[in-house]
């Protein structure tokens, strides 16, 4: 995968595992290096549609970003932040579990009896600016793992509350015009788009999906 934005230079290569230009990006975006006043950077990440391979992604920089920075680091599935109860944000790192790497913790979305995942309207997350606020204050680095902002409002609802967006693109199959209506869907939110993640590329990137940004 290649993250990429304004300053990114086309080329022929393909590497599985996030880069340091990636993971110094994402440090220097607003809010990328925690504050004076001891808040951290919240990124949101989600694509225009589903099989972008969104969680590989958070799940690859997540881990860089941690081993990189030695800071506290979450990994967070947005849809969790639904079910969070005011309480909840008292000890909000208590409610997120260890990674076997240093510095890193996940918040994940909890799974019914049935072992499937259950979907809530964002309207239902329970102060979900206050929410947002609590992460920052509680790690260092924070990326939401969002849905695909074609089957979900996270992304757009929570645009506007976070440092920026990166948008996964699957190689060879997201379109030209989910992109550009995914990037509408943000911006109309309020929400800034930091760059994309070229996902599951075997060719060179075209220059088309460069121009975008």
């Amino acid at each position: 995968m290649q993250l990429f934005n304004r300053t990114s230079k086309p080329n022929g290569t393909s590497g599985a595992a996030p880069s340091r230009s990636a993971i110094q990006f994402l440090l220097m975006q607003p809010g990328g290096r925690s504050r004076s006043n001891g808040a951290g950077s919240v990124i949101a990440f989600t694509s225009a549609n589903a099989g972008a391979g969104v969680s590989h992604v958070v799940r690859k920089l997540g881990a860089q970003l941690a081993a990189q920075t030695r800071e506290p680091t979450a990994i967070v599935e947005a849809e969790r932040l639904a079910k969070l109860q005011p309480t909840d944000l008292t000890d909000l790192r208590a409610k997120c579990a260890r990674t076997n790497i240093d510095q890193l913790w996940i918040l994940r979305k909890a799974a019914n009896g049935n072992g499937k995942q259950p979907s809530s309207p964002t309207s239902e997350i329970a102060g979900g600016f206050d929410c947002v606020q609590k992460l920052r204050s509680t790690f260092s680095h924070v990326l939401l793992d969002c849905p695909p902002i074609s089957d979900s409002p996270e992304a757009p609802f929570l645009a506007s509350q976070v440092d920026g967006v990166v948008l996964v693109v699957e190689a060879d199959h997201t379109k030209r015009d989910q992109i550009l209506r995914a990037r509408h869907a943000l911006e109309m939110a309020g929400g800034s788009l930091l760059g994309m993640v070229l996902n599951k590329r075997r060719h060179v990137v075209p220059g088309w999906l460069y121009r975008m940004l």
